[in-house]
């Protein structure tokens, strides 16, 4: 089932693919994915994907402003970063409407190197927005930011990330996804982390040890010998 209809002129214009960024690009409007988070999330972060297979428009409004004001050189590193944060989000919303109803992102074919989502005259997919962009961005708060449609994954922020708010939005999220206790077990002398902190453990520990990264989120006191182990990455969809 194709998301962004192609037979209208609207949706033919907005799949143009753009070869030449703006220099002074105007930002896309964030505010459009306001009502797609909070008409689909619950008080746990859980998605409604029942509702979103039947009624996409606010979402498909919001991808194709994505796709029609991609960064310029103009734009603050805050203002990208939050732009692929969102793009990253909301295009990972897509491929699951896309191929619903499916118990898990797993299920779906290729799904994170598929390429299906417009950029700068080709299509890239989810893994490129998150190693070739996101990461190379060097801001380890990234991983809490960014969902993969999955229970162990970080729950969707209720609002869009916004350049403005971005380092206030991520410490949030930081502190959120380490102190949720469905995710992590943290005590003084043993942590029971996320293994988010094991695949991307070389991002965590750029500057100190993981031990210190978490510490500076924890609400537990961590002491500095504190043992690290994994749970088990529970890849079923976050569904309500």
């Amino acid at each position: 089932m194709t998301f962004i209809k192609k037979k209208t002129p609207e949706m033919r214009l907005l799949l143009v693919f753009l070869f030449i960024s703006s220099t002074w690009a105007q930002l896309p409007d964030h505010t459009l994915f306001s009502p797609v988070l909070e008409d689909l999330l619950n008080d746990k972060g859980l998605v409604d994907y029942q509702k979103l297979s039947t009624h996409r428009e606010p979402l498909i409004n919001y991808l194709n402003e994505l796709i029609t004001h991609p960064p310029g050189k103009d734009w603050s590193e805050e203002e990208v970063m939050a732009y692929w944060i969102n793009s990253y989000n909301a295009f990972t919303l897509k491929l699951i409407a896309d191929h619903y109803p499916v118990k898990s992102i797993r299920a779906i074919s290729n799904p994170w190197t598929r390429e299906f989502i417009p950029w700068n005259g080709r299509q890239i997919s989810l893994d490129y927005m998150e190693h070739q962009i996101l990461r190379k961005m060097n801001d380890p708060r990234i991983h809490f930011a960014i969902n993969c449609a999955s229970v162990s994954c970080p729950v969707l922020l209720e609002k869009p990330y916004l350049g403005k708010s971005l380092n206030v939005q991520l410490d949030q999220a930081a502190f959120n996804f380490i102190n949720d206790k469905e995710r992590n077990h943290i005590t003084p002398d043993q942590l029971h982390l996320s293994k988010i902190f094991k695949w991307f453990r070389k991002d965590f520990t750029g500057e100190g040890s993981l031990l210190k990264f978490i510490s500076d989120y924890s609400s537990v006191d961590i002491h500095p010998g504190a043992g690290i182990d994994y749970l088990e990455y529970n890849w079923d969809l976050n569904e309500q």
